[in-house]
């Protein structure tokens, strides 16, 4: 079979963040974005993963012997983007939760409805419906 010849398919993708409390930033997603906890290694976790329909979120241990982490590394932008449908019922269900909603729901001049929220660590999530 020729290689060259197939096509590359993509599937979902789960951005990694790095955290000082994999498990305490877990249940955060849970309880306020709504997300399920479906892995957690070792104990205490060093490494959550959290889903929400086919979105993962990775949640690793920072090392903070380090000093480092992606907040120090990045400190401003959005760190995921997440394509959704039924925003609104999203945006009443974060704000129920007490979620820290910074903007939105809105909609941009690209025809996309959008709200910014920030988790616990203070990593920027973007929730984005096409309009």
């Amino acid at each position: 079979m020729n290689t060259a010849t197939q096509k590359t398919v993509f599937g979902t993708v789960a951005p990694q963040f790095i955290v000082s409390d994999p498990l305490a930033t877990a249940e955060f997603y849970r309880d306020v974005l709504g997300f399920e906890i479906t892995d957690k290694f070792l104990d205490p976790p060093v490494h959550c993963i959290v889903t929400r329909g086919h979105s993962q979120v990775f949640l690793g241990k920072a090392d903070e012997s380090l000093g480092v982490s992606n907040r120090t590394l990045k400190p401003e932008g959005i760190d995921a983007y997440f394509r959704v449908r039924g925003l609104a019922a999203l945006a009443e269900e974060i704000a129920e939760q007490g979620g820290e909603i910074v903007e939105g729901p809105v909609t941009r001049d690209y025809d996309v409805r959008e709200l910014v929220v920030q988790d616990c660590n203070g990593f920027v999530l973007v929730f984005g419906e096409d309009v």
